[in-house]
């Protein structure tokens, strides 16, 4: 076979592999005026890769799903765990939470609650500046002489029985034989711990002026979330004003959805960009990356024996 075919075939196999690779992208103008609707509960107010209330389940990531609950207050779900939602900057993707058990709480109900979150990190992951962690430590013994300020109360259902409690802001420093270096390390000091995430802010007004008031205000100021749902493709996809994010709820990946364009359109630009790299990685000829990508130029190959 000639060798300038033989690419062509594989050049139009590479083609069809990515198209499936992408997956179909519905231009369906009923699907990309679905996606117009933004979900909003009191001052939660956002698009994809979100979804919930009016706001289609095709038109963001099935695993974040908002709901709003009495009061305005949005809520969403997490590897079974369930968080309030203060704010979602879209632009750096990233939503400030906290868990609902510990809003304006720091004892949950049951000791069964007492127990750290699982996150889901395919979709979202803990960011890492301007973060710490807060340590939470229930029913500890009484030998410890811990300062009375990291201390705090819950009630244990029993008007005899008492209980006490500690917390712990930001990494342990502190000399091995310090009294927070024993609460961690003698072996039945407390019966549970549980890991919150607080800001580094909250976190040094905590280690200078500890207080069960500041420990509460801390907890429900939140800590943020990451997501990666699809992003690069989904600012590709909006960088077209005509064009609105989603999801491919039969095949399980990424949707563009276009009110003008058809299908095809949609589906070339999901695969433009690799497209161009096969053609200048493996220098196709002109004739063919021009005819598929008519908005970019790719050099003519040269034939080396032709050069002087």
């Amino acid at each position: 076979m000639h060798p300038y075919l033989s690419q062509n075939v594989f050049f139009l196999l590479v083609v069809t592999l990515l198209i499936l690779i992408h997956g179909p992208s519905s231009s369906s103008a009923d699907e990309y005026s679905d996606c117009a609707t933004d979900f909003e509960c009191g001052n939660i107010r956002v698009g994809y890769p979100f979804w919930g209330s009016d706001r289609p389940e095709h038109c963001g990531h099935p695993k974040l799903e908002l709901n709003c609950t009495t009061g305005d207050v949005t809520v969403i779900t997490i590897s079974s765990d369930t968080y309030r939602v203060l704010g979602v900057n879209e632009n750096d993707h990233t939503l400030t939470a906290v868990r609902t058990d510990y809003w304006d709480n720091v004892c949950p109900l049951t000791e069964t609650d007492l127990r750290n979150i699982t996150l889901d990190t395919s979709i979202v992951n803990y960011t890492t500046q301007g973060y710490e962690n807060l340590t939470l430590f229930y029913t500890c013994t009484s030998e410890l002489a811990l300062p009375s300020s990291n201390q705090f109360n819950c009630n244990s259902g029993s008007e005899e029985e008492t209980t006490t409690n500690y917390f712990l802001a930001g990494e342990l420093t502190l000399p091995r034989n310090s009294p927070y270096a024993l609460l961690l390390t003698r072996s039945g000091t407390c019966q549970a711990s549980v890991v919150l995430r607080i800001s580094e802010t909250q976190a040094e007004t905590l280690q200078s002026q500890a207080s069960e008031e500041n420990l509460k205000t801390a907890i429900t100021d939140g800590f943020e979330l990451g997501w990666d749902a699809y992003n690069t493709l989904c600012d590709e996809c909006q960088s077209n004003s005509s064009r609105r994010c989603g999801y491919n709820l039969t095949s399980g990946g990424f949707a563009c959805f276009s009110n003008t364009q058809s299908q095809a359109f949609s589906i070339f630009d999901l695969v433009s960009i690799d497209l161009i790299l096969i053609c200048r990685l493996y220098q196709f000829q002109a004739c063919l990356c021009n005819y598929i990508l008519p908005d970019v130029h790719i050099p003519p190959v040269v034939d080396p024996q032709t050069l002087p």
